[in-house]
């Protein structure tokens, strides 16, 4: 399959950065909340990121490799809401929602932008135990990290991805699923 968008029936104009999904940080809808993308084998969705703190402590934000979990969903109101902090809104550990993949900071309170939903991501990962290959990605109650499970370990978590190559500096090559819907 090429790269390409998928709308699911809108005529909605899409715009993506020349250099692709991952450098959008727009402070309005540059295209359908909720659509996916499809670039380089990869999968992204566009969403609007939330700081549940904002304003009183706007220091919130997300950055490459961060899992995002739901804030708010409704598909039919076209509300594509994430948050990095697993613990408010519609999130859990059982509701990330993709892997930040910008690498500016400037994904804060407001700021639409795509996460990665598909494909191969790095991902941070919060240890102390480092994860091995064949390891499986779950969610963390640690904001801004993920955690892992040991091959044959128990799935008490919904799983998100597997380990594909561990780095030991903190963040690994992902295969990512059941993110994408």
């Amino acid at each position: 399959m090429t790269d390409g968008l998928f709308t699911f029936g809108t005529l909605e104009t899409v715009e993506i950065p020349a250099l692709g999904p991952e450098y959008a940080v727009d402070t309005k809808a540059l295209a359908p909340v909720g659509v996916l993308y499809r670039h380089k084998g990869n999968v992204y969705r566009y969403v609007l990121y939330k700081d549940p703190a904002y304003p009183a402590n706007p220091s919130d934000y997300c950055l490459l490799g961060e899992p995002v979990y739901w804030f708010r969903l409704d598909p039919p109101n076209g509300i594509f809401e994430v948050c990095s902090d697993p613990t408010v809104g519609l999130a859990d550990i059982n509701g990330l929602a993709g892997i930040g993949c910008s690498p500016s900071s400037d994904v804060v309170d407001g700021i639409h932008y795509w996460i990665k939903v598909g494909g191969v991501a790095e991902v941070n990962f919060a240890g102390p135990a480092d994860p091995d290959p064949g390891d499986k990605m779950i969610g963390c109650l640690t904001p801004w990290y993920a955690d892992h499970i040991n091959i044959g370990g128990p799935d008490t978590d919904n799983i998100f991805g597997v380990v594909l190559a561990a780095t030991y500096a903190g963040t690994n090559k992902v295969l990512l699923q059941n993110l994408m819907w």
